[in-house]
């Protein structure tokens, strides 16, 4: 069970200071890491031999939360996805962001693997879909295959997250194309493809820039076309007249920052970007997912919102403080047991809102849990 001691101050550390100036609610830390741990209680009733698909993003969310890397049922987890093969972009991609947070020296081995299948399941658009196995990433993974010498390396240490020095990278990895996937992609696993990318970027691991360069040509050809005040945003697939979503256009401004960080060509000045910021900013709202039908994916929105506050380093949207006012939000939706919306996916997406789990695009060879 988390200390809410410890949570409290991974919370603290997190959360923007000097809020609520100008009479913006301001997210009370306290009560958000109460919400963050009773969410993790409601996380890890479910038995991990029943965990499906979704096992991925319950580890990203237990670690970010403040779970000890040595919790059984974290282990027991990370046990079932390192026996599995790599198959959908999803997962795969969670699964680069939560090992390279977890161990990315002890586990750049499968972190290699990871980005050959990202880079492999691209299309020539530039886009990705649900992906297909590739034979460049099949060999069976062995928890021995690091990229370092050093024995210490291997190590799993139990240092208290939010105080934990990550092990520097001493052996920077390249992956090559072996392959283009057919067309028939979207926005949503292309997002969390460049999110999986820049984490084996972290690790020491990267990919042609070519991906990187049709990513980004993809995103700047797909938003809508009209120029103007409220900006302009992206749906799941070709714009093509269809309206845009909050969760596509979250997820599409915070991909173009990436690709401009892993370019190094910088990212500020993407009219693209700014262009979705200014979109979020006109639609803004943490109580639906603004253009979605019926709000639906409306938690999965919230971590794009996250994500793309965070990686565009955008403390507010307009005058709306996106944190505090989705902080609010989720600290009184959260269920009596822990849950939101009673179900684990949500559950995972509203711990790494409230966890502000984003790390901020800053490139640094040893970087620091704490926040």
């Amino acid at each position: 069970m988390l200390t809410i001691t410890l949570t409290l101050a991974l919370v603290a550390a997190a959360a923007p200071q000097g809020a609520g100036n100008d009479g913006a609610p301001v997210a009370d830390p306290v009560k958000v890491s109460g919400a963050i741990e009773k969410g993790v209680e409601f996380v890890k009733r479910t038995p991990p031999e029943q965990v499906g698909a979704e096992k991925e993003l319950m580890l990203l969310a237990l670690l970010h939360a403040g779970v000890s890397r040595r919790d059984p049922y974290l282990t027991a987890l990370l046990g079932k996805v390192l026996a599995a093969p790599l198959e959908r972009t999803y997962n795969v991609s969670l699964q680069a962001m939560f090992l390279e947070d977890l161990e990315r020296v002890r586990y750049q081995g499968r972190i290699l693997q990871c980005a050959q299948f990202l880079v492999d399941n691209q299309t020539a658009q530039g886009i990705w879909g649900y992906g297909t196995p590739t034979l460049a990433a099949a060999e069976p993974y062995k928890s021995t295959d690091v990229a370092t010498a050093d024995p210490k390396a291997r190590e799993l240490g139990e240092e208290a997250p939010g105080s934990r020095k990550k092990p520097p990278v001493r052996v920077r990895l390249t992956v090559k194309r072996t392959r283009t996937a057919p067309y028939g992609a979207d926005n949503s696993n292309s997002q969390y493809a460049l999110l999986g990318l820049r984490a084996c970027h972290d690790a020491g691991v990267d990919g042609p820039r070519e991906v990187l360069v049709l990513a980004r040509k993809w995103f700047r050809e797909q938003q809508e076309q009209p120029e103007g005040a409220g900006g302009a945003g992206w749906t799941y697939g070709e714009h093509a007249g269809k309206p845009a979503w909050g969760s596509m256009t979250a997820g599409a401004a915070g991909s173009l920052a990436i690709c401009g960080f892993l370019l190094g060509e910088g990212w500020k000045d993407d009219r693209a970007l700014q262009r979705g910021t200014e979109w979020l900013a006109s639609h803004f709202s943490v109580a639906e997912n603004p253009g979605f039908p019926q709000n639906g994916q409306h938690y999965y929105y919230l971590y794009a919102l996250e994500r793309a506050g965070i990686l565009c380093q955008a403390e507010k949207l307009g005058k709306r403080s996106w944190y505090a006012e989705g902080a609010k939000f989720l600290l009184d939706a959260q269920r009596p047991e822990g849950s939101w919306n009673a179900n684990v996916v949500d559950t995972c997406f509203a711990i790494l809102f409230l966890r502000r789990s984003t790390y901020p695009l800053v490139e640094t060879r040893d970087r620091y849990i704490s926040r």
